[in-house]
């Protein structure tokens, strides 16, 4: 549908003009006016629009109309150009100056502010230098319209055509001229993809090098979205045939090129070729190299019998003054993190990894070692907070993490050229930490810091690529020790022992005589949902003293009638419904209530958050918030924006164009809940794919929870998941470049 106007008023915009609201005055709408929602850089009151979309009904708002483009007409008449003019488009115009210009050069007014702008000298008030400046205002606003426009008809969206404008500025013809792939190696969000539909409707071969090169390099960036680091050269080109749709000579050839170029790696293992992202492989070859020096900086050292008892007396009175209970496998443990430089301590829940930690903390504490306790995310953080009695950091806020200029990648205050000020960094919930993050954290360790990795080698890998804590423990470079006692306190919480039996393979029988592990059998999506509500809403919090927001629902899957998107809906209705008292603001199809737990689902490393106490006054300020942190919407504002309140009392205030980083958190995957705990979790298991379906993703979902497990949904699935031991294969390659770099050493 198409609309022709002129822009009234604006009713909201959004951060940087991208998204706004505004009343379109027009013709071809039959109430003669209607609002007009989406993202119109650089229009202003008065502007003459033509906009094409769709009409839509808001569900408080009656008939609005979604833009998906548009185009500002430039007006033709005396009164339309000084309304344009002194709108507030061009800085410094008012309008008694835009009449006095118009008066002047009447229709042609534009034509000579962008062609003869020196002519604007004419007009009393318009000096030389000011005269530039209106013609520059004109022309950039012009040009960045024109180059969106452009980029639109070949499929770019309006916000991803800023972007690029951004970029490039004037020279984005240029660039797409000569080879449109490149827009994929400069600009976040442009993908192979989008580059090929581009080059496609500009007629660049089928089979040019241009696309072929950024065709293998979408390959393995593809299987770094999986989890993998590198590719098998045979699957690679397989792989890059079925995409490009090109003979496999030119597809070697092309390779070959990549590889001289070093934009690629090559590295035999046996009888395979493997092909890295250079990064990638980089990252991985200098991880290995920075953790071998590490530890040998210790494990190198000889100690004689006498030097070793002296040792291991002054742990045992330490250990003694702290009141730390320990067995002899965890005293090993601590004499071991003494002894070496890196050192891997793992186990399931129940074994006693927090006691022997605190022991740890304990002993160097007293030994004035400076000790830095660290994790993958907020929760994570704060969980060890608890356990520990000391501070902790997420991993992203210890490196002082910022946005490079110019890129959507992170930038860390901490490198080898500004270390870490700490002699011991402990590192809680390692299997979370990706290749990329764990290389930024060993850039900013000094040399002679010991390094203390934590985790459950059995939970579910990083998100992101690589397979870092069990690569260093396949590795058998690095000493590790595995806690498998489960204690007397902890063997009788079902959680722990259920848990334990799902992780060797045996099957529960899930009796419900216990206070905490409860299998409910739910035969329809009705009795599930009507269920799942009144225990998230009424008995759960009631049970356990806590409030809703402790209660969490965790799902294998986000597609599914039992996934993320299918249950948000139905929780935030039923725990947070509609009131009068409580504003709401839709966004994409998704409504957002004050007081609804929400999440945030991607690293925004430059958003500033502030930190209240308890008078109102601001005791702290920051910046970042990260994939997986849970806050509430404390309130929506007439603008607009949105205040959450995350867990750790930072509240945030989001603007209108960056709520697709937020989403209802009801209910999230277990994959995202790796590193948290919750007072009690609900797991719905009823249907999905085997490959999603399997063990360890079970466990995981089980150890989140410190006092209340309940699944519900099919005993038959639970059971098929328990048999399905698929572990999540990761083509990953720390291992190997640790035992080569351990191997050069001697």
């Amino acid at each position: 549908m198409k609309l022709n106007g002129y822009v009234d008023r604006f009713l909201y915009t959004g951060e940087n003009n991208h998204y706004g609201v505004i009343n379109l005055v027009t013709e071809d709408y039959e109430d003669g006016e209607i609002i007009c929602t989406g993202t119109i850089y650089g229009v202003n009151p008065g502007d003459r629009l033509s906009v094409e979309g769709d009409l839509y009904n808001h569900p408080t708002r009656g008939t609005q109309f979604r833009i998906n483009s548009f185009q500002v007409v430039m007006p033709d008449d005396e009164d339309g150009i000084i309304t344009y003019l002194s709108s507030g488009a061009i800085k410094g115009v008012g309008e008694a100056l835009a009449t006095r210009i118009v008066a002047i050069f009447g229709t042609d007014t534009l034509n000579v502010i962008e062609k003869t702008p020196q002519k604007l000298v004419q007009v009393k008030g318009i000096s030389e230098r000011k005269a530039m400046d209106i013609a520059s205002q004109v022309v950039d606003k012009k040009d960045i319209r024109q180059a969106v426009m452009y980029l639109g008809e070949h499929g770019i969206s309006y916000n991803l055509g800023l972007k690029i404008y951004d970029r490039y500025g004037p020279a984005i013809y240029e660039v797409l001229s000569k080879n449109p792939y490149k827009l994929v190696e400069d600009v976040s969000g442009v993908g192979f993809k989008t580059a090929d539909d581009i080059a496609s409707k500009m007629g660049v071969p089928f089979n040019s090098d241009e696309r072929i090169n950024a065709g293998l390099i979408y390959v393995l960036e593809e299987a770094a979205q999986k989890g993998n680091t590198y590719m098998r050269k045979a699957d690679m080109v397989k792989s890059a045939k079925s995409i490009l749709k090109v003979e496999e000579e030119q597809i070697l050839h092309q390779l070959d090129t990549l590889l001289v170029d070093r934009k690629l790696i090559s590295k035999k293992n046996d009888d395979e070729e493997q092909i890295f992202l250079s990064y990638m492989y980089r990252e991985e070859l200098n991880c290995a190299a920075m953790l071998y020096d590490l530890d040998r900086t210790y494990s190198g050292r000889e100690y004689d019998q006498k030097a070793m008892d002296a040792i291991i007396a002054d742990i045992k009175k330490q250990v003694e003054i702290n009141k730390d209970s320990l067995d002899d496998v965890q005293f090993s443990a601590v004499l071991g993190s003494y002894l070496n430089g890196v050192y891997v301590l793992t186990g399931g829940p129940g074994t006693g990894k927090t006691t022997t930690i605190r022991a740890m903390i304990n002993y160097y504490y007293n030994k004035n070692y400076d000790v830095v306790l660290a994790a993958p995310t907020g929760r994570a953080a704060k969980r060890m907070e608890e356990t520990t009695g000391f501070n902790a950091f997420t991993i992203h806020r210890l490196l002082g993490v910022r946005t490079a200029e110019n890129s959507d990648k992170p930038q860390f205050m901490h490198s080898e050229d500004m270390p870490l000020e700490c002699d011991v960094l402990i590192v809680d919930e390692t299997s979370m930490v990706d290749i990329h993050l764990f290389y930024h954290l060993l850039k900013a360790l000094r040399p002679g810091t010991k390094l203390i990795l934590s985790g459950d080698s059995n939970q579910l890998p990083s998100v992101g690529p690589g397979n870092v804590l069990r690569d260093i423990i396949d590795s058998g470079v690095f000493k590790v020790t595995e806690l498998t006692t489960i204690y007397r306190q902890e063997a009788n919480s079902r959680i722990v022992t259920y848990a334990h039996d799902v992780n060797n393979g045996i099957k529960p029988q899930f009796a419900n005589d216990t206070d905490d592990f409860f299998m409910l059998k739910r035969d329809t999506k009705e009795s599930l949902y009507t269920d799942m509500v009144r225990l998230v809403r009424d008995k759960l919090p009631k049970r356990f003293e806590t409030d809703m927001y402790n209660i969490q629902v965790l799902t294998p899957s986000r597609k599914t009638q039992y996934g993320v998107d299918a249950l948000n809906p139905i929780l935030q209705n039923n725990i947070n419904p509609p009131s009068p008292a409580k504003k709401e603001l839709e966004k994409d199809d998704v409504i957002f209530r004050e007081g609804d737990k929400v999440m945030q689902i991607k690293n925004n490393y430059d958003i500033t958050w502030i930190q209240e106490g308890y008078n109102g006054i601001t005791v702290n300020t920051g910046n970042g918030v990260y994939n997986g942190d849970l806050g509430i919407i404390k309130r929506i504002n007439p603008d607009k924006s949105i205040n959450v309140l995350f867990e750790d009392k930072k509240e945030v205030v989001y603007t209108y164009d960056i709520l697709n980083e937020l989403e209802l958190a009801y209910a999230i995957t277990i994959h995202k809940s790796q590193g948290s705990e919750y007072a009690a979790v609900v797991i719905p298991i009823v249907e999905g794919p085997e490959v999603l379906f399997t063990r360890s993703l079970l466990y995981t979902g089980i150890t989140r929870a410190a006092k209340c497990v309940i699944i519900m949904g099919s005993l038959d699935k639970v059971y098929s998941m328990i048999d399905n031991n698929q572990k999540e294969v990761r083509d990953t390659a720390l291992r190997q470049r640790i035992i080569e770099r351990a191997n050069i050493e001697g």
